[in-house]
């Protein structure tokens, strides 16, 4: 299953398992949210009753306007063009019209593909067929047949999944979601919290901005809620290692994986623990019940 929106450096491959990791609590915090794929996921998995949803970005509330419904003419049924991508502020058509869910470069190249995946798009989005048509009698486009059997539209599959979005308003109160819109460092956490953090990390570029991982990780380590990391490697001893597992990386490299750990703070890690423990005693009894 897909969680959150399409976006670059996404959790959503492997959200089902950080959860599963994650302790209960009456809130959880996704306290760098990007594209919400783990509170998404964190919604449908019924250990949390109440949600905080924060970036420093606009994301966390394109991702309630995906729960409440998108506009079906300005987002699902219109195909938008390089100039009016590139000088939109909107995050949602930043996230489905960028190459790579950056964000920043166009889906598209310049030229005559761009033209038939315009003319695709309206063909089977719009149903106008005219311009598909009109294509198709130009000899240097000859490979029109198998570029209809074989594109995917990207744009018109990230759209679909944001539409899937809006499910989430029946089967979750939006009311027990919180969006905020701040640094880490200035974020309302409330009592009985998890938090789960995926900064950019350290030593990685493509971000657009600077990050100051040593600040972050005397935030995290100081904290008196449970806070989980995700991160490649921490040298951090404060932080100390929960789990770790290989995951691909999507970040315009095709095939390359790298593993992924999960480290908490003293107060997660013994709260981790403790739930890893209890689900242990758990299996045992259901051991003997069954002998």
């Amino acid at each position: 299953m897909n969680y959150g929106m399409p976006y670059k450096g996404s959790k959503s491959g492997i959200a089902e398992r950080l959860i599963e990791i994650i302790p209960s609590a009456e809130t959880f915090v996704d306290a760098f949210a990007g594209g919400c794929a783990m509170t998404h996921c964190a919604m449908l998995s019924g250990k949390y009753k109440k949600f905080v949803c924060n970036d420093i970005g606009p994301y966390p509330a394109a991702f309630l306007q995906c729960i409440k419904g998108l506009d079906k003419e300005k987002y699902l049924t219109h195909f938008v063009e390089r100039e009016e991508f590139e000088a939109s502020t909107d995050p949602i058509i930043k996230m489905v019209w960028s190459f790579g869910n950056s964000c920043r470069g166009y889906l598209f190249g310049r030229g005559l593909v761009t033209d038939a995946k315009r003319a695709l798009w309206k063909k089977r989005v719009n149903g106008d067929p005219s311009e598909w048509e009109r294509l198709q009698s130009l000899q240097s486009l000859e490979s029109l047949q198998s570029l209809e059997r074989l594109e995917r539209l990207q744009s018109l599959e990230r759209l679909q999944r944001l539409e899937s979005l809006q499910s989430l308003e029946s089967l979750q109160s939006i009311q027990s979601l919180e969006i905020q819109q701040t640094s880490y460092d200035k974020l309302t956490i409330p009592e009985n919290s998890v938090v789960y953090c995926d900064p950019p990390y350290a030593g990685t570029g493509g971000y657009g901005c600077d990050f100051d991982s040593d600040k972050f990780f005397d935030w995290a380590a100081k904290l008196d809620a449970p806070v989980f990391v995700s991160e490649y490697k921490i040298d951090d001893p404060r932080l100390r290692l929960v789990a770790e597992f290989e995951k691909r990386v999507d970040l315009g490299h095709s095939g390359l994986k790298k593993m992924e750990r999960l480290y908490a703070n003293a107060v997660g890690y013994e709260m981790a623990n403790r739930q890893f423990v209890q689900s242990e005693m758990e299996f045992v009894d259901f051991l003997q019940i069954k002998g």
